[in-house]
């Protein structure tokens, strides 16, 4: 979920709805992990994704709490390189590391110099060549549609003022890549001072902003050790 109508709605607001919609969603199609039926269902989510889950965790948290019918037991929560307090201060700090007036200018590249720039940023070893061929087709499927939605949602993903994070119910892995600059491994530790003593951190090394995509062995193998402990 993600890419949609998103610039109506106020950021918490949009991300609120997301883990609505998708508790909604568990609750019809996952009749067999109801609370009750000794079966758990698990919330893992990354970068924005991240913020998803960890209010998704909190709705089903919430619904089983007021023990509602039908309802969806939730176990554990992973949340990736995901910087749930992101202020706008952050993000200028962004945009001066990537050399762009605005984060928005990095994060949704209008062009492949931009995608180039974006990629030296995102990921800790970046190949040493891509042909530009390939560059063009990777604008096209995941930055050109529907770029100005695109744009809307980074500029909301700041928290704001007013809004503050609270501890999870759940057990939760926070997992980061060691050379994240787009959220800096600092961040990860930050988060789990706002997520109290049930949240641990679990640093990729050598890895950068997408370290499910630079160490995917390493990276599955900690989190289903993490799902999976008793």
């Amino acid at each position: 979920m993600g890419f949609g109508v998103v610039s109506m709605l106020n950021a918490v607001f949009r991300r609120i709805r997301r883990a609505a919609a998708l508790a909604a969603l568990l609750q019809h199609h996952l009749p067999g992990l109801l609370v009750g039926a000794g079966r758990t269902v698990h919330v893992v989510g990354t970068s924005y994704g991240g913020l998803v889950a960890y209010h998704l965790a909190r709705e089903l948290a919430a619904q089983e709490q007021q023990q509602r019918a039908g309802m969806v037991a939730v176990g554990k929560v992973a949340l990736c390189s995901a910087d749930a307090g992101k202020s706008a201060e952050d993000d200028r700090a962004l945009a001066a590391k990537g050399g762009v007036a605005e984060v928005t200018e990095l994060m949704a590249p209008a062009d492949t110099k931009g995608l180039r720039r974006l990629m030296a940023l995102c990921v800790h070893s970046p190949p040493k060549y891509i042909p530009e061929c390939l560059l063009r087709d990777m604008l096209r499927k995941y930055f050109a549609h529907r770029r100005e939605d695109k744009i809307a949602l980074i500029k909301g993903i700041t928290t704001g003022e007013g809004y503050h994070l609270t501890p999870l119910p759940q057990d939760v892995l926070i997992i980061w890549g060691e050379f994240d600059q787009i959220f800096p491994v600092e961040k990860a530790h930050k988060l789990k001072e706002k997520l109290g003593e049930k949240a641990t951190v679990k640093v990729i090394p050598n890895t950068g902003h997408l370290p499910q995509q630079e160490d995917p062995k390493l990276f599955n193998r900690v989190l289903l050790d993490f799902f999976l402990q008793p």
